[in-house]
């Protein structure tokens, strides 16, 4: 009987972790090109790498005119049947990164969520098509539910 237990315990672990794989997988198609968002004062700018099977990585800018500043680098982990978005934010949080945990995926949609933290609460990235993302951080903040929504398109 324990044996029985322990290999269907084996199985379901093997599943979970499995999809998490293939979730992760379906993450990879931020990396490959710069996605940008025009605004009236210039652009919001991501850039995603793939650093390995278990992480990928970004660097979030703005361009206004001639100057580019750096916001915050993100790594994104997967690590058991855990997928995390970290990011670090310039002048944010004492320097220190914040883990958000993916709590849904599905039609294309993941959502990461760390309900203690400040603001945001919630981090989603939507792909609309291979070159079309809608992105978005929302939350509580100041007793207000507030979204920020962000459209990218992929720029080579």
């Amino acid at each position: 009987m324990k044996r029985s237990v322990l290999f269907a315990a084996a199985i379901t672990c093997s599943f979970v972790y499995s999809g998490t794989t293939e979730t992760f997988k379906s993450l990879h198609f931020l990396a490959g090109g710069t996605w940008q968002m025009k605004t009236k004062k210039g652009l919001i700018c991501e850039r995603w790498k793939v650093v390995s099977k278990s992480e990928l990585q970004s660097q979030g800018f703005k361009v206004t005119g001639k100057d580019t500043m750096v916001e915050e680098n993100v790594h994104l982990i997967q690590k058991g049947d855990s997928i995390c978005y970290i990011p670090t934010v310039t002048n944010q949080n004492g320097g220190k990164a914040v883990s958000f945990k993916l709590i849904s995926s599905a039609n294309k949609e993941f959502v990461f969520s760390n309900p203690a933290h400040d603001f945001p609460q919630r981090v989603v990235y939507h792909m609309i098509s291979q070159d079309s993302l809608h992105a978005w951080v929302d939350g509580q903040y100041k007793g207000k539910f507030v979204k920020q929504d962000i459209y990218y398109k992929r720029v080579k």
